[in-house]
Order: structure tokens, then C-alpha cells, then sequence
């Protein structure tokens, strides 16, 4: 079954630019170590989006042949993105901050990061190869300093 790359590339910018939105919102609401890791992660992740953008205008048609089931599991990893539209209304910001707190959404997006980068760079190897394992390093990153702070009992 054929994957669509693309999608992935997509689905990735998407992600970057909309948890770059919401950081914005957690870092206007928090103070002090807080605050200083949900600016870092909004600089981060605007400028992770516009890397996954200049790809995307650079390559159309990435495509690689899989199993049917691994490709279904692509497919429904990308159906089930926390993200759906493309930009982020309050309405769904609240939605999300009713479900968990902005650590937890933080740490949800820095994982969807690091999994469909990974797939993306599983999938297609030789695929700009040093701009996702810069991008997909800097994910890894930002999770830890999520994790950090959360063991310190900040919500």
C-alpha cells in the first residue's frame, strides 16, 4: 500500500504551528520557569514549522510502498492527530485545557512530535535527513524539560 509523505509533512507543520499557538496561550497564563519553557517552546516550534513548510514547498510526491497494516496504522495515527483544523480557536484551547493541564498538553505534543517524525523518518530514510534529526533532537528536548518541571509538581 502506498504512504503519502506529504500527509505526514503536513500533519507535522500543522502541529508545530498550532502547539506554537497554544504555547503562546500557556506562557501569557504562567510565571517564572513556566512561563520561560512555554516561550522556548513557542520559538522552537515556529521555526520547526516553517522547517516542515520549506519542505513541503521543496518536495511534493514523497511516496514509499508498505504493508497494508503499517500503512493503516499511519493512516489512523494521522486521523486521530490532537490537532484537526488549521488554526486554533479559543473554544478548542479551552476544550483541550478542560481535559489536562498545559504540562500535559505540552508533553502530548512533544510526544506526537517525536512519533510521526520518527515514522516520517523511519518511513522515508534519505528524506532531508538532517533537518528531522535536528528537529526530532530539539522534540526530545523540549520533553524532558516537560518531564522535569512536572516531577516537580507543577501542573
Amino acid at each position: 500500500m502506498v504512504v503519502d509523505g506529504e500527509s505526514i509533512l503536513q500533519t507535522l507543520a500543522l502541529n508545530e504551528q498550532k502547539a506554537a499557538e497554544l504555547y503562546r496561550i500557556f506562557a501569557d497564563k504562567s510565571e517564572g520557569e513556566v512561563k520561560d519553557l512555554f516561550l522556548e517552546l513557542l520559538t522552537d516550534e515556529q521555526r520547526h514549522e516553517k522547517i516542515y513548510r520549506a519542505l513541503l514547498d521543496k518536495h511534493r510526491k514523497i511516496h514509499t510502498t508498505i504493508p497494508e497494516e503499517e500503512a493503516q496504522y499511519i493512516e489512523l495515527m494521522l486521523r486521530n492527530n490532537l490537532f484537526k483544523k488549521d488554526r486554533l480557536t479559543s473554544d478548542e484551547a479551552d476544550e483541550l485545557l478542560k481535559k489536562m493541564t498545559p504540562l500535559e498538553i505540552a508533553e502530548k505534543i512533544e510526544v506526537d512530535g517525536i512519533l510521526y517524525g520518527s515514522e516520517l523518518q523511519r518511513l522515508f530514510p534519505d528524506f532531508a535527513a538532517d533537518e528531522i534529526s535536528m528537529i526530532l533532537g530539539e522534540e526530545r528536548k523540549h520533553l524532558r524539560k516537560v518531564f522535569t518541571i512536572k516531577t516537580r509538581g507543577y501542573k
